[in-house]
C-alpha cells in the first residue's frame, strides 16, 4: 500500500491533466462544505445528519497533523496555526458562524480517522486515491496544494 504522506490533501480530487488554477479560499471552503453535509457519517448508522451533530455539539471537530511548519503547528501560545488549521477555522465560520468552535484531534493517519466517528472533518496533506474513497466512504473536496519535485543545476554543466 502506498504511503499516506503524498501531497495534496484528504478532500482533495484530481483535476484535468495541465490544470493548474487555484481556488480562491472562499470556494475552497464552500466546496468543502458542501462535500461535508453531503457526507454521511463514518462508520456506525446514524439518526442525525454530520452538519446536525455539528450545530447540536456546539463545535467541529477537525482532525490535523501538527507539526510540519506552514501546515499545522502549535505556536508558543499553544493555538494551533497553518493553512490545514485554516481551512478548519473557515468550516466553523460557515457551519456555527465563529471561526472559534473548532476543536482540533491528532489524525495522523487515515487508519485513525476512519477509526473513529468523532472527527468531523480532516485537514492534512492526504494525496486522493479511489481506494481511500470508495471502500472507506470518504468523500474527497478540493485539492488546495500543488507541490512537485525539481533539479536545479548550474547552466555551467550544460545539464539538458
Amino acid at each position: 500500500m502506498p504511503d499516506i504522506f503524498h501531497s495534496g490533501s484528504l478532500y482533495s480530487v484530481r483535476p484535468p491533466t495541465g490544470c493548474r488554477r487555484r481556488l480562491q479560499p472562499a470556494v475552497m471552503a464552500g466546496l468543502t462544505l458542501l462535500a461535508l453535509v453531503l457526507s454521511p457519517g463514518i462508520g456506525t448508522a446514524q439518526t442525525a445528519t454530520r452538519l446536525e451533530m455539528i450545530h447540536r455539539r456546539g463545535f467541529l471537530t477537525c482532525g490535523v497533523s501538527p507539526g510540519v511548519a506552514g501546515f499545522a503547528e502549535v505556536d508558543g501560545q499553544g493555538r494551533y496555526v497553518g493553512l490545514d488549521v485554516d481551512i478548519c477555522r473557515a468550516l466553523a465560520a460557515a457551519i456555527l458562524g465563529s471561526a472559534d468552535k473548532v476543536r482540533f484531534v491528532l489524525a495522523s493517519t487515515v487508519a485513525e480517522f476512519a477509526r473513529t466517528d468523532d472527527i468531523d472533518v480532516v485537514s492534512r496533506r492526504l494525496t486522493w486515491e479511489l481506494r481511500r474513497e470508495a471502500p472507506l466512504g470518504f468523500l474527497f473536496g478540493p485539492i488546495m496544494f500543488y507541490d512537485g519535485q525539481g533539479f536545479l543545476v548550474s547552466k555551467k554543466l550544460g545539464a539538458k
